[in-house]
């Protein structure tokens, strides 16, 4: 399966969670920063694509780096993820979740 189809495909699961639970504004503001948590943080990637924690390390790991807790949409999402072994594809997700909540409210990026 390619990368963008699983990334987009768990992108719209995380938007229509976050709608449906009233968080989409805070799991966006979270998601933004968790990109750029992941881009500058080797350890964080490091302990995500480690065979040996578990799921709970490895998002104790997110957590910590994050600098503290994620809002529950979010948290459940890395959960998910997680569970299915999806790691390897997370900044994918969250990058394309960030594209799909800038469409769904019409926010352009100035050049």
């Amino acid at each position: 399966m390619y990368t963008g189809l699983i990334a987009n495909r768990y992108a719209k699961a995380l938007a229509a969670y976050a709608a449906a639970g009233g968080e989409e504004q805070r799991t966006y503001d979270e998601v933004k920063r968790l990109i750029g948590c992941y881009r500058e943080d080797t350890t964080l990637r490091e302990a995500l694509f480690s065979p040996i924690l578990s799921a709970e390390k490895k998002l104790g790991f997110v957590c910590r780096s994050f600098g503290g807790r994620l809002c529950a949409t979010l948290e459940a999402f890395i959960r998910l993820v997680l569970r299915h072994h999806r790691e390897h594809y997370l900044y994918f997700m969250l990058y394309s979740y960030r594209g799909l909540y800038k469409e769904r409210h019409n926010i352009r990026d100035a050049v």
